[in-house]
């Protein structure tokens, strides 16, 4: 598939996943079963350098997915990148139209639009980690994985994948269609990445885990 170019705004996700390649458009109320999101995401503020979770191959292009999200919830997704976001019911007042760009290269980097969205209660984000080459070990609870806040988009991921944090966020895994997620939580639409490390943040996670099936 030929690459699209990349949406302009600042907005990133990076997670390690393997190859996409393809991409979908779905609209229409989806509904998740994720319970009412009740606190805030709690972020540790300051600038972090972690590397940032690869994926197995290589994007040659640049994927797009668009949803209209509605006040009764949403989830964009990008099935091949292992990409679910979730938005609980009540996220967004209105209807929302949702753009991801899963763009090309190791690192694996998703835009979002609309660029500086606040939503009324935390989404969560969440990427398939059997698509990373990120793997759960015996007895781990939580995953050494965190989201990172990327402030300049994919400029601030090295050529070595070191990303520059300003923000970092607690990861849990999570399942859906009985498979394991890692997921973090934000209330806006900004720069985001999977890193690596455990993040060792206080406050309970924002959302009821592990069951993300529809």
């Amino acid at each position: 598939m030929s690459g699209h170019p990349l949406l302009r705004c600042t907005v990133c996700t990076v997670f390690a996943v393997a190859a996409m390649t393809a991409c979908g458009e779905r609209t229409g109320p989806l509904e998740p079963t994720l319970a009412r999101f009740e606190t805030s995401p709690a972020a540790v503020k300051g600038e972090d350098h972690s590397k940032v979770i690869k994926r197995s191959k290589a994007l040659k292009g640049d994927l797009l997915a668009t949803t209209t999200v509605t006040p009764n919830g949403g989830t964009p997704a990008i099935p091949d990148a292992g990409l679910l976001v979730v938005f609980p019911r009540g996220a967004v007042s209105k209807n929302l139209i949702v753009t991801v760009n899963a763009h090309s290269g190791k690192d694996v980097v998703y835009s979002f639009e609309p660029h500086g969205t606040r939503f009324n209660q935390p989404i969560a984000i969440a990427q398939l980690l059997s698509l990373t080459t990120y793997a759960k070990k015996a007895g781990e609870n939580r995953p050494e994985i965190h989201g990172g806040y990327l402030l300049n988009g994919p400029r601030d991921v090295d050529a070595t994948g070191l990303g520059t944090f300003s923000e970092s966020f607690r990861a849990e895994y999570g399942t859906h269609a009985s498979k394991t997620y890692v997921v973090f939580a934000t209330n806006h639409f900004s720069g985001y990445a999977l890193a690596s490390g455990l993040l060792r943040a206080s406050g309970e996670f924002p959302f009821r885990l592990p069951d993300f099936d529809q």
